[in-house]
């Protein structure tokens, strides 16, 4: 029999890997296992170890509330639609605070990626392109 982890729930395993935020409008930066920049964490599933994304799972449980039976739906959902988990604080992938966290499709979150670094193209161009 494994021995128990000693997490609770999955929002308690997620908030344990992340480094002691600051103050309470801090980033939970994650401090676990990431590929190519995102947080990567494991869960099981119907006995089964399944990939999630702490960010995109912390929007999910906050969805969720007490309701978490319905999870791994809600996550898979989310999963194979247009929306993505933006970062509310200036882009920072390893956050995983679901205050800093949105769901937007991906052409709303290039194009607030986009316009978060170049407010104005034009300016920007004008600036910074050689004639």
């Amino acid at each position: 029999m494994p021995a128990a982890t000693g997490f609770t729930t999955l929002f308690s395993r997620l908030v344990a890997n992340t480094a002691e935020p600051e103050n309470d409008q801090a980033c939970w930066t994650w401090l676990g296992k990431c590929t190519k920049r995102y947080p990567r964490a494991n869960i099981r599933h119907q006995g089964k170890h399944r990939p999630i994304k702490p960010h995109r799972a912390m929007l999910v449980l906050m969805e969720l509330g007490d309701e978490v039976e319905f999870f791994w739906d809600l996550y898979e959902l989310y999963s194979v639609s247009e929306l993505e988990a933006d970062h509310l604080c200036f882009n920072n992938p390893l956050c995983i605070n679901p205050d800093h966290l949105q769901w937007l499709t991906a052409r709303e979150n290039n194009d607030k990626r986009h316009s978060r670094f170049y407010p104005d193209q034009k300016t920007w161009a004008s600036n910074n392109l050689s004639a």
